[in-house]
């Protein structure tokens, strides 16, 4: 996987599991749209407050998730080829190449705490 799908992809990942989150618990509490402006009120304690509600704050949560990939590649043509690896043909054996390819991401959401 080159770049610029891996990037695309975890995006799109990260976006509905916020989604997903945010319908599960009942609505505006992933992710709910902060007041940039008071960013620093309360820096100890890593809040944020709500946007539009002076008395509600949002506690950021912190993910740093690795991705392994690996791909196995047989040489009986019996393999799924989605990435350009070396492959090794054996003549009366199969043989396998394996590659593993490993990515880091790591990101920030906000989720409501306290009464709504």
């Amino acid at each position: 996987m080159n770049l610029r799908d891996f990037v695309k992809q975890a995006l799109i990942d990260i976006h509905g599991g916020i989604q997903d989150a945010d319908n599960e618990i009942g609505g505006n509490v992933v992710n709910p749209p902060v007041d940039w402006q008071y960013r620093e009120e309360v820096p100890s304690a890593g809040l944020i407050r709500i946007a539009g509600n002076e008395e509600a704050f949002a506690q950021f949560v912190e993910f740093d998730v690795s991705v392994t990939a690996e791909t196995q590649l047989k040489g009986d043509g019996g393999a799924e080829v989605s990435i350009l690896e070396i492959v090794k043909l054996g003549k009366t054996s199969v043989e396998a190449t394996t590659t593993e390819k490993s990515n880091q991401i790591r990101f920030r959401v906000p989720m409501r705490i306290g009464s709504r």
